[in-house]
């Protein structure tokens, strides 16, 4: 398994990075980082995650006893990390864990309107 916490990894070509958003980041999306990670692998697609708040938290021990039972490692080295531009202009997607989270992100960068959508939406379009 993976470490959850954002590995410095330059991305290869064709390499597309994938950013979850939740509002923390020590729940919600460090848990959706981790399992993609798990089931997809990073050969094509890198995963992160980051939040609004405060950077330097640990994962939620309830969350990650609960991915735990889903079979996927979790470590103790994720801290949390606040989204910024250069998060963003990073993602060839982003995954909101709300919609209310679109919003703050294309405040941040309006040139990201057409990567960010709520992670819920794009599950209903596959």
């Amino acid at each position: 398994m993976s470490e959850q916490s954002e590995p410095s990894v330059e991305r290869s070509p064709g390499q597309h990075q994938i950013l979850f958003v939740c509002t923390a980041n020590i729940c919600r999306s460090p848990a959706a980082e981790v399992i993609a990670r798990d089931r997809f692998g990073e050969s094509r697609l890198l995963f992160r995650s980051a939040g609004f708040l405060e950077n330097g938290r640990a994962f939620e021990p309830d969350m990650a006893k609960a991915v735990a039972k889903l079979g996927v490692a979790v470590n103790d080295q994720h801290r949390s990390s606040v989204i910024d531009a250069e998060k963003i202009s990073a993602s060839s997607l982003i995954l909101t864990m709300e919609a209310r989270h679109v919003q703050n992100i294309v405040i941040e960068d309006d040139l990201a309107f057409e990567r960010v959508i709520p992670l819920k939406e794009a599950a209903e379009l596959i």
